[in-house]
This record gives C-alpha cells, sequence and structure tokens, in this order.
C-alpha cells in the first residue's frame, strides 16, 4: 500500500492537487446561490376569472352521425353558411344566422327514394369521410370508397367525382397552382377544375 501511494504522490504533486479542489469548490459554491436574479425570476400568475353569458341562438342536428366509425367530417363555415355532412351521404347548408336549411344533397351514386323509406329498406351508406373543405365556391368532401365529391356552395349540386387511390379520410386541401389546377396534398392527386 505504501508503494503504490508513494508511487502516486511522485507523479502527482500533492499541492496541485490541493489547488485543484479547493477550485473546483469554489466553482461549485458559486453556482448554488441562494440570491434571486431579478432577470431570471418568474413572475407569479395571479387568478383571475371571466366569466361570460352565452345564449344558444340555434340548433340542427344533421344525419344520423357516423355509428361507430372514425370520421373526420367537419362542418364547414362561410359568412352565411354552414355545411355539414352524415357517414351516409347526406351534405346539407344551413344559414349562418338562423339555421334554417337552403339545400339538402344525397350525394349517393343510389340515393334512397320515397318508396324506398316507406318500404324502410336500407340504401349503402356513401361513407363520407373527410371534409368538408369550402373553397372557390364549391365544397370537397372525401370517402373511405376513395372517392372526392365536389358540390356547389349554392346549390348543393354534385359538380364531379372521381375515384383516388386508397380513402380519404382528411379533409381536402386544394390551392390553385400556376397553371390553373387544383392540388391534392397527401397522395398529390391533381384535378384540372
Amino acid at each position: 500500500m505504501a508503494i503504490l501511494s508513494n508511487s502516486l504522490l511522485r507523479h502527482y504533486n500533492p499541492l496541485k492537487i490541493v489547488a485543484t479542489a479547493v477550485c473546483v469548490a469554489s466553482l461549485l459554491v458559486g453556482c448554488e446561490s441562494t440570491e434571486e436574479n431579478e432577470e431570471l425570476r418568474i413572475a407569479e400568475l395571479k387568478p383571475f376569472n371571466i366569466t361570460r353569458h352565452v345564449e344558444v341562438e340555434w340548433r340542427e342536428h344533421p344525419g344520423d352521425g357516423v355509428e361507430n366509425y372514425f370520421s373526420n367530417l367537419r362542418p364547414a363555415v362561410t359568412e352565411e353558411r354552414i355545411f355539414t355532412a352524415s357517414r351516409d351521404g347526406e351534405v346539407i347548408a344551413l344559414s349562418a344566422k338562423d339555421g334554417d336549411e337552403i339545400w339538402r344533397t344525397d350525394t349517393r351514386k343510389k340515393p334512397p327514394t320515397w318508396w324506398t323509406k316507406i318500404r324502410m329498406k336500407s340504401v349503402p351508406s356513401a361513407k363520407l369521410s373527410g371534409g368538408i373543405t369550402a373553397a372557390y365556391n364549391n365544397l370537397y368532401i372525401g370517402t373511405e370508397n376513395g372517392d372526392v365529391i365536389a358540390l356547389s356552395q349554392e346549390t348543393g349540386e354534385v359538380l364531379w367525382q372521381t375515384r383516388v387511390t386508397g380513402e380519404v379520410i382528411a379533409a381536402p386541401v386544394l390551392g390553385r397552382g400556376l397553371d390553373n389546377r387544383f392540388y391534392d396534398i397527401g397522395t398529390c392527386v391533381c384535378f384540372t377544375s
């Protein structure tokens, strides 16, 4: 043991070791200070109470919901109208002012007739799942079947419907390119208007 400590002392100067320990200790003591720096002190949050009374002006329940299916269907709002859709295929335009129905369109390829409704016969769902996007005076909605549907905001008329490579579960995103085409982000499908 004495041989080991003597050999260590030969290689390391005890004065250097003590000086290094004192420097490190003084640095650590300087890091642990109880003084608060005024610039770094975080301001306390004062409690506040904001109360605002709101009233329901109107309420509508368009469609039958989405059952137990995942859906990204969200209403689209413009200055004068609110557009809603249900999974089965109905798209409805409501007045933003009073909730009155302006138009209703069924986007299914074979929508139910009054006869199928009377007989309570089921009609396959359009499986609307992505949208609604209101842009360029039109509405754009996607389906789980891989369709993108464009409707007129004014009349609800189906302007076009096209198939894409997979299900459309997000709202279509539109932008007008330099070549006057509309581009969808995601699978990057380009539609010419």
